[in-house]
Parts: structure tokens; C-alpha cells; sequence
């Protein structure tokens, strides 16, 4: 049975539109898994690290909707070769990056382990993730806030997350 997920995808080094076209591409061939929608691509600033301001290119973002019968943590392992496929190297948070590739929703699920969080856990924080989202599934509820993407989207814009 598939499940309907959602990715977000950045990019913010080399030829950041090929980068996110190859990472889609790879998505689509993953088994069982189907790309159905992909939002507009939005350009913005690099999140930086609290304790590291230094500058960094902006990034492209964008997110996909998914069908896939694989598991999340399935799912994440394939990701994960993915970006590593395209030449991210392991680098530490908040560094700039050829790809990165986060699940941001997988169905209704709550999932809290060490290596995943679903729902994402800055998801209701990011413009450059809700508005993405919100494009696709505006009326979708995030599943532990019980508030529509659309909401928590005009939330983040006033300033009010």
C-alpha cells in the first residue's frame, strides 16, 4: 500500500537547477515509489548556524509529493544514497550542500527515533518548506499541531509560528 509523503529538496552549491532535477529524477526510480506533484522552486538565504554567521549562496528549495510503499526509514536510506550520489559529502549542520533531501511528512505518521523525525521538526518554522507545501496541499494538517499547512504558513509570515 502507498503512502503519501513529502520531501523537501535544497540545494545552494554548483548548478543548483540540475541538482534538484537529478535528485527528483533519482526519486522517480526508487522501487515503488512514484513522483505525482512537484511545487515552484523558490530561491532563499541560507539558514545559518547560531554560532557561525558566515555567508553562504542562497539556496533552491523546493518539495515533491510522493507515493511510495516503502517504509520511512526504507525511504530515508534511499534519500540518503541519493544525496551522496550527487556529491554531498558529510559536512556539519547548517553547511552549504550540492543536495539535501528531507522527508517532511510520510501519511499521518509520528515517528521519533534518533535518526528520523516525521513530522520534520523545523517544518512549521520555514517558509521555504511551507510555502512549497502549501502550494501542493494547502489544506493538509500537520499531524501533531492539528493546523493546516496554510495556517502555519500565514502563521510563519506574520512572524507568529
Amino acid at each position: 500500500m502507498s503512502e503519501l509523503v513529502f520531501l523537501a529538496l535544497g540545494s545552494n552549491l554548483g548548478t543548483r537547477e540540475q541538482n534538484l532535477r537529478d535528485a527528483i529524477a533519482a526519486i522517480g526510480k526508487l522501487a515503488d515509489t512514484r513522483v505525482e506533484k512537484i511545487a515552484q522552486t523558490v530561491e532563499t538565504d541560507a539558514v545559518l548556524d547560531p554560532e557561525n554567521q558566515a555567508p553562504q549562496p542562497k539556496y533552491l528549495n523546493t518539495v515533491i509529493q510522493v507515493a511510495t510503499a516503502q517504509s520511512p526509514l526504507q525511504l530515508l536510506e534511499a534519500v540518503k544514497k541519493i544525496e551522496h550520489a550527487l556529491g554531498r559529502i558529510e559536512a556539519p549542520r547548517w553547511s552549504a550542500r550540492v543536495i539535501d533531501i528531507d522527508i517532511l511528512l510520510y501519511g499521518n505518521q509520528v515517528i521519533s527515533l534518533p535518526t528520523l523525525t516525521i513530522p520534520h521538526e523545523r517544518l512549521h518554522l520555514r517558509d521555504f518548506v511551507l510555502g512549497p507545501l502549501s502550494e501542493l496541499v494547502p489544506e493538509l494538517e500537520h499531524p501533531v499541531l492539528h493546523t493546516s499547512i496554510q495556517r502555519l504558513r500565514a502563521a510563519v509570515l506574520r512572524g507568529s509560528p
